[in-house]
């Protein structure tokens, strides 16, 4: 099914295969004046479902009678035809036919049976026909066949073949025909060419191809006297044989070209192999130098090259694994074999390019059924198995291979996901305590059975807060959010809110269970297609983990899936998804996402997991024909930015810690008191003291664990309650310092009075490196009866984008609301519930606010300012307002708010340009207002003397991160330095959007005083 070509490689050196003659036989011969007719039509047209590796032809819907010609003249009257035809039909009825019939009167029908309307159900139901006839010396004429649906009008039939096995008298029809003789009890048959009716050329030519790789030319045994073609050939009576007969000369191939000198057959030891197309090989070499530099012997591989040694030049997918193979057998030990493949292109169930446009950059192997997307599937894993005998039942062979697919299919996608990867590995890019967080999801429960797509991902997730403490565990479980309802659908917008925002402030691993498809995540829509596309979290990047039908399909041609998109999108989305791409059940899907989170943050030789090693350990922990519908779409490689340092926590106040001290032993940290903590960061490997460690830090302290429930929104399955550390007493950050940090602030009387145990969570980072920890010796509750009284609520700033906006000014529709919060005693951010939350409100809808306690943050080295940003999404154009209430440790509480104006991006405006202070000695501070924060834009600032000459300039291009565009100062001088003589000059802005060339300036005085 992998190609309509036929390929040989011809050189001109010594030595190459030549053509030779057959010897003549000798002895007595029985003579011949027939041969075994066989004609076989077939075409492959369409892939019924877009899955498997079985198409089909003709196509009986509107068109109910089809003729096939397969070349049926007289036949031996004294012998048997063989007729045998198969065919798929749609029907919910029962009793419709494919009938076939020749000249000759009827053959036989093929008669299909019911397709259930399930959705699992086959798309089709097959029929086959095998079929003797006696044969007759009349001419059969060609094949009729006829859709016989009387019993249902609307049903349809696909041929998949005929063919036709009968003796035949010799008869010359064409330039070129194949004979075959089947084997006699005689030892030497001649084949008696002078009773070929309509003649054969004095020229003509016999090669015996019943071993197409070893084809021989028949010497005729004689001529007659006039020099036509009355001739005989000589054959092996007791062997099968295949002729080729040729009018003159033999039709000459189609030359492809040249091929370079290539030996692959004598590639050394690798660690990785990666095949890809000739035109993707530049971005696939990015791939070689980065693993090279960590270590592994790594080539990338043109797939037409392995073609070339290891299929004749044509497309094979068993190609592909005999290098593979070939590799592994070739290598000394152990480990000189190769341990990861990543095929570098995009796939398609179509490997002939029926279909238009294709994507069939590296093919993937396909199933034999291919009737429906619930019992079909198509899995790179065919690649993966090394052994001698692992070619079939490939759900209970064992993975040898770390197995991934890059899914591009242009050199700028190429780029793109390349781009991603290095980004990634890069610390200086990708450091931040996105790295120390989990996130699951679930649907909702819409039948009662569905419980389970919630127990599923809490069962592990706590099962992961117990194992691997160092990370913080997210959970959003649809059906604990308030659901929606409308006449045509339901939502959870709330939840789809923090969701996107959640992947857009960077997860390490995101995980979800549900209903889904190509498209999404739930019938709700809590993960859309264009989400995806739209993700702009940077390096930020999680390992996707979907349980969830057919989300990262990669072989639809005429589709992009969610899933591609995610690993595609430039701007963000995934580093890579361990995903499906067929449907899947829930127990088995289950049970390889089970085993994929035993050994996702495990261990080998020192280090964590590549995701290829991830996906082949849990594939090889299960049986289920469920894993073979997942797949990694990603660099096998590659592995997890799990954060490799600790951070331990000392001391508590005055409360020295050791690693051998409980919780129980420690003070209890009580509302309104003081609290004090110090640490140290130290080498993961060794645990010793990083001494050069130095950089920021956040320090989260979790109150008591919150005990919550779903809601049971459609009134389906039982109700599931769940534990999540979603409350923070504080969160802040410090600057660590050789290795060490402090940190102290004052706890909220928002935190829940018992006592009980709360959580300590850390993440370092520092230059190229980065620590996280965690520690549960602490106990939080009560209220301290000495603490000082405050009266007085904090401070609330409140802006767009930066604190250089000025309210009234302008933004776009998707601006960053901005707020900064001062209070002597720290600022409320616990979360409780209990109506002390911080929270922002648009328009002054307060019934609608939205919580921005998880989204706050003290600044580094003082629990008594903070921040926190709410990104605002789609909004109006027109005015709008952005108000905040906070209350502080001992809930006073304030507001604050900022009045701004909506202008669609559509057009670029800018609005007031302000230069401060003016008049001034300088420095001179330069800002403008705009509407295209997030677009990516040139700006350029000058100063102008009165008679326009140009004393200053400054340029700046690159992403607008905020509302307000600041130029860096301008100190008086001239472009040499020289301070020029008071006065008045003017201040230019010139700002042009990249991705459509708007242009606008702005103009401001500028009043110079000495």
């Amino acid at each position: 099914p992998y190609s309509d070509q036929q390929v040989y490689f011809v050189t001109t050196t010594e030595g190459g295969a030549r053509i030779q003659p057959a010897a003549s036989l000798s002895g007595p011969a029985l003579g011949l004046n027939r041969f075994t007719h066989v004609a076989h039509h077939e075409q492959e047209l369409q892939n019924l479902v877009g899955s498997g590796r079985q198409w089909f032809g003709e196509h009986f819907d509107y068109t109910l009678v089809r003729q096939v010609d397969l070349g049926l003249d007289a036949l031996d009257a004294q012998s048997t035809a063989l007729f045998r035809a198969r065919g798929v039909g749609r029907s919910t009825i029962s009793g419709t036919k494919l009938e076939l019939s020749s000249a000759q009167g009827p053959i036989g029908s093929m008669t299909f049976g019911t397709v259930a309307s399930s959705s699992g159900a086959d798309y089709v139901d097959e029929a086959a026909l095998t079929q003797e006839q006696s044969a007759v010396a009349a001419a059969w004429g060609d094949i009729t066949l006829t859709f016989n649906r009387d019993v249902n009008p609307s049903a349809a039939a696909w041929l998949d073949f005929v063919n036709v096995h009968a003796d035949a008298p010799f008869k010359w029809r064409q330039t070129s025909q194949v004979w075959h003789f089947l084997p006699s009890d005689t030892a030497v048959v001649q084949a008696n060419l002078s009773q070929v009716t309509g003649g054969l050329a004095a020229n003509g030519q016999a090669w015996n191809v019943s071993n197409p790789l070893q084809p021989e030319r028949i010497t005729p045994i004689g001529f007659s006297a006039n020099g036509s073609a009355h001739w005989g050939l000589r054959l092996d009576g007791m062997q099968a044989q295949t002729v080729a007969i040729f009018e003159s000369s033999v039709p000459t191939p189609a030359l492809l070209g040249k091929v370079p000198n290539q030996n692959l057959h004598q590639s050394g030891p690798l660690d990785y192999v990666i095949v890809a197309p000739a035109f993707l090989l530049p971005q696939a070499q990015r791939l070689v130098d980065l693993h090279t530099s960590r270590g592994l012997r790594v080539q990338a591989i043109d797939v037409q090259m392995i073609y070339n040694e290891f299929s004749s030049g044509v497309q094979d997918i068993t190609a592909i694994k005999d290098y593979l193979r070939h590799l592994w057998n070739r290598a000394d030990t152990a480990t000189d074999r190769p341990k990861y493949l990543l095929l570098f292109g995009d796939a398609s169930y179509d490997f002939r390019g029926v279909v238009e446009p294709n994507t069939n950059q590296v093919p993937i192997y396909q199933s034999y059924n291919s009737f429906s997307l619930y019992s079909s599937y198509s899995t790179d894993d065919f690649y993966g198995f090394m052994d001698e005998d692992e070619g079939n039942n490939l759900r209970a062979k064992g993975l040898d291979l770390g197995i991934g697919r890059i899914p591009v299919n242009t050199l700028d996608e190429a780029k793109g996901v390349v781009d991603k990867i290095i980004a990634y590995s890069d610390p200086q890019k990708s450091l931040g305590n996105w790295r120390k967080k989990i996130l699951f999801v679930s649907d909702d429960v819409d039948n009662g059975w569905e419980a389970v797509l919630t127990s599923i991902p809490n069962i592990i997730a706590d099962r992961i807060d117990t194992a691997y403490p160092f990370l913080d565990i997210d959970k959003m479980y649809a059906d604990s959010y308030e659901q929606q309802s409308s006449s045509a659908s339901q939502s959870y917008p709330r939840l789809r809110t923090e969701l996107i925002q959640s992947i857009n402030a960077g997860n390490l691993v995101t995980a979800y269970v549900g209903h889904g498809g190509e498209v999404g995540w739930a019938s709700e829509n809590i993960l859309q297609l264009n989400d995806t596309k739209t993700f702009s979290n940077g390096a930020k990047l999680p390992l996707f983990v979907t349980v969830t039908c057919e989300f990262s399909r990669l072989d639809d041609p005429l589709r992009t899936s969610a899933g591609e998109f995610l690993l595609l999108n430039p701007g963000g989305g995934a580093i890579a998804l361990l995903s499906t791409t067929r449907v899947v059940y829930v127990d088995g899907a289950a049970t390889l996402n089970d085993s994929i989170f035993r050994v996702i943050f495990e261990k080998e030789a020192g280090q964590y997991r590549t995701f290829g090693q991830i996906l082949r350990s849990a594939k090889n922990g299960t049986t289920s024909a469920d894993k073979l519908r997942f797949s990694l779409l990603g660099d096998p490689a590659l592995r997890l930015n799990v954060p490799e340092h600790h951070v331990v926590l000392d001391s508590i106040n005055t409360l020295r810690l050791d690693p051998t001290m409980g919780a129980s032993e420690s003070d209890t940290l009580q509302a309104l008191s003081r609290v004090r903590i110090r640490g140290h960061i130290e080498d993961g490997p060794t645990g010793a003291i990083l001494t050069d460690f130095q950089g920021p830090m956040d320090v989260i302290l979790y109150d008591k664990k919150v005990q919550r429930n779903t809601l049971k929104n459609d009134d389906e399955g039982p109700v599931i309650s769940f534990g999540e550390w979603a409350n923070a007493a504080y969160r802040g950050k410090v600057l660590s310092k050789d290795g060490h940090f402090a940190a102290d602030w004052v706890m909220p009387l928002d935190i829940a009075l018992q006592v009980g145990q709360g959580k300590f969570s850390f993440y370092a980072q520092a230059d190229s490196m980065d620590a996280s920890g965690s520690d549960f010796r602490v106990w939080i509750g009560g209220i301290d009866p000495n603490a000082p009284v405050d009266v007085t609520g904090p401070t609330v700033d409140v802006f767009i984008g930066d604190s250089l906006f000025v309210s009234g000014g302008i933004s776009g529709p998707d601006p960053m609301g901005l707020v900064h919060l001062f209070d002597e005693n720290g600022i409320n951010a616990v979360g409780n519930g209990i109506g002390h939350d911080l929270t922002g409100a648009l328009d002054g809808d307060w019934n609608a606010s939205f919580s921005l306690n998880s989204r706050y943050s003290a600044n580094p080295g003082t629990y008594q300012r903070g921040e926190a940003t709410w990104p605002f999404e789609d909004l109006t154009d027109g005015p709008h307002t952005f108000s905040v209430r906070a209350w502080d440790s001992y809930n006073n509480v304030s507001e604050g708010s900022v009045e701004f104006v909506v202008i669609s991006r559509d057009q670029l405006q800018l609005g007031a340009m302000r230069i401060y202070p003016n008049p001034g000695t300088g420095p001179f501070y330069l800002d403008v207002e705009h509407n295209a924060e997030g677009d990516s834009l040139e700006v350029e600032w000058t100063i102008h003397s009165p008679d326009g000459q140009r004393l200053f300039e400054d340029h700046w291009r690159g992403q607008a991160t905020s509302a307000v565009l600041q130029a860096t100062s301008w100190d008086g001088t001239d472009g040499h330095g020289h301070l020029l003589p008071a006065g008045w000059y003017v201040a230019r802005v010139r700002v042009r959007r990249l991705s459509d060339g708007q242009t606008l300036h702005a103009a401001e005085r500028v009043i110079l005083l000495h």
